[in-house]
Formats: C-alpha cells, sequence, structure tokens
C-alpha cells in the first residue's frame, strides 16, 4: 500500500523532508504585532470614564480655564485699546489713562484669583521633597502681575508687528 498524501493534511506536526535533518536549535518566535494595531480606537495618553465624561457636560470647563481665558481677553482688549489709543494721538501714551488702568487693575485681581485658586482648582500634585505644587513635571510658576510699562510695551510690540 501507498502512502495517502492526504492523511495528514492540516496536522500541526509535520515530518521533515529525508534530506533535511531535524535541527536541535528551539524554533523563534513569532513576531507579535503591537496590541495597538488590533484596535479601531487611536492610542490616547489618558482615559476619561463615564462619571467623567457627565461631570464635564453638567459642570462645564473648569474656573481655572475660564479665568485664564478672561485674562487673555482683558489683555487683549487693553492692548487694542492702547493702540487705539496711539493712532489717534500719533503716539503711545507714558502712562495708562484712567479707563485703562481701571481694566489693568481687573486684570492683576485676576491673576492673583488664578495663582491662588489655580493649583486646588486644578489638584496639582505636590512636591515630596518640598511640598510645592507641581504643574506636569515641573514646579507651578505663578503669573506675574502686569505693570502699565508692560501692557505699554506689549501694544508697541503689536504695532511694530503689523
Amino acid at each position: 500500500m501507498t502512502a495517502d498524501p492526504y492523511r495528514n493534511r492540516g496536522s500541526k506536526e509535520e515530518t521533515p523532508a529525508s534530506s533535511e535533518k531535524p535541527s536541535s536549535e528551539p524554533p523563534l518566535p513569532r513576531k507579535k504585532r503591537a496590541k495597538e494595531t488590533y484596535s479601531a480606537v487611536p492610542a490616547r495618553n489618558f482615559t476619561l470614564t463615564t462619571d467623567d465624561r457627565v461631570r464635564a457636560l453638567v459642570a462645564g470647563p473648569p474656573a481655572f480655564a475660564i479665568r485664564r481665558r478672561r485674562i487673555e481677553d482683558l489683555e487683549a482688549r487693553i492692548v487694542k485699546k492702547l493702540r487705539a489709543l496711539a493712532e489717534k494721538t500719533g503716539a503711545f501714551p507714558l502712562a495708562l489713562p484712567p479707563l485703562v488702568e481701571r481694566d489693568r487693575a481687573q486684570l492683576n485681581r485676576l491673576v492673583e484669583d488664578h495663582n491662588r485658586y489655580y493649583p486646588i482648582e486644578a489638584n496639582l500634585p505636590a512636591n515630596p521633597s518640598n511640598g510645592e505644587p507641581m504643574d506636569g513635571s515641573v514646579p507651578f510658576v505663578p503669573m506675574i502681575p502686569y505693570t502699565a510699562e508692560a501692557l505699554l510695551a506689549l501694544a508697541r510690540e503689536l504695532s511694530d508687528d503689523e
């Protein structure tokens, strides 16, 4: 009788050909694909639980983000007022006009509040060696209050860019 060539078809064991010698070395492991390639969801550096998503929808943006946006908007408004005044008079003023000075005081109150509450609202971790809040991997650096000179310099710088 001749051997049936289809008998061992699909079996995991394969007999080596007569001319090949079986290797004493273990077989090489198959290359595994990265876990991310099996997923239709892109890789992220964070995950949000359902509770976090609902809280974000109900509560809105955090207070520190709203306050930071107000600081940026007020700074832009002050610079716009100073540039408009410079266009009207032909030169930047040496001191801030009273209305702009009032806006600067409000801006500095927002900066002071931001420096005071941001580490708490953002739940910044503390450095174990000294107890100082850490903003990511660097120590938290408070915002510097705005001076009249700094705002005038910013307005001049932006008008030179145009």
